[in-house]
């Protein structure tokens, strides 16, 4: 495992993110002491994050809180991906909230 200094990983990161994608590990460090470490994802866990939408879980939401297929699969999205949700729209809060996913506050 290599480590490279901070100020040297902003200035070439694609160079570094290249490396790791190649499967090697990168410590960043800050005046010689390790602040972070860019380490290859498994495969599973990238195919995992993006995999497709559950349609079956969009009908219960939508259904359930009254919401269109779109905005319904907006809360599956944020869901799926452990992402907040931002949206000033109440109904679509409140889904969001009910269903347990984060919500972005204004």
């Amino acid at each position: 495992m290599d480590s490279v200094g901070a100020y040297e990983a902003k200035t070439h990161l694609p160079r570094l993110l290249r490396r790791v994608m190649e499967g090697e590990s990168v410590t960043i460090t800050r005046h010689g002491r390790p602040i972070a470490r860019l380490v290859p994802v498994e495969e599973n866990e990238r195919t995992r994050a993006y995999e497709a939408h559950d349609d079956r879980l969009i009908l219960d939401l939508a259904r359930r809180h009254r919401l269109s297929v779109y905005d319904a699969a907006y809360v599956e999205t944020a869901l799926r991906r452990s992402l907040p949700l931002a949206s000033l729209d109440r109904r679509l809060r409140e889904a969001a909230e009910a269903s347990g996913a984060a919500l972005v506050r204004p």
